[in-house]
């Protein structure tokens, strides 16, 4: 369960919210095929195209915002986001920084326990609200594993969704976007 003194805002998506998120870019950064030209084309957005057909639903610009890579988010506990997804959501691009939290029982030594794991994700719900109240975004966070096992492996899954618009507005490309995250992600509990 959610820490009390954690309140949930506006900023947080409801289930029923989260369903209408659409995934423009995989992990790894790629076109998930989710979102055509004519749609961004009738939302007056940007996205890129070649003489073979090409289409990537990110402007050039844009795009200098994700990567496939982690962004450590908080040192002490390990906490870290995956930086390369992107979804559109109610006629808005976002950027999205999925944050993973995993546990594993078959190595103590070296994985965090359920238990571990659930306190760290109480850290992500501070970190995504956090950024989410700073960049005017949205996050999406749950007490629950978002993936179990019946080896007893799982793991926690918390996004938070920035408007590329304040991306680009803040930043000039993917080094000062990240110091500019890692500013925001530095909040006490």
């Amino acid at each position: 369960m959610a820490n009390p003194a954690i309140k949930m805002t506006d900023y947080s998506l409801t289930p029923a919210e989260y369903k209408k998120v659409v995934f423009l870019t995989s992990g790894c950064c790629e076109d998930t095929g989710h979102v055509d030209a004519a749609t961004l084309d009738r939302l007056g957005m940007d996205y890129q195209t070649s003489t073979n057909g090409y289409f990537y639903p990110l402007s050039l610009e844009e795009e200098l915002f994700i990567a496939e890579e982690h962004l450590e988010l908080d040192e002490q506990r390990g906490i870290m986001a995956l930086m390369g997804y992107s979804v559109l959501f109610e006629d808005t691009k976002y950027l999205c920084l999925a944050i993973e939290i995993g546990y594993d029982p078959s190595n103590a030594q070296t994985n965090l326990s359920k238990q571990e794991a659930s306190e760290h994700n109480e850290r992500a719900l501070v970190i995504a609200r956090n950024i989410a109240e700073v960049t005017d975004g949205r996050f999406f966070w749950s007490n629950s594993p978002a993936e179990e096992h019946d080896d007893g492996f799982g793991r926690f899954v918390t996004e938070v969704f920035i408007p590329i618009d304040y991306a680009t507005a803040v930043a000039c490309g993917l080094d000062t976007w990240q110091a500019h995250l890692k500013g925001i992600a530095r909040v006490r509990l």
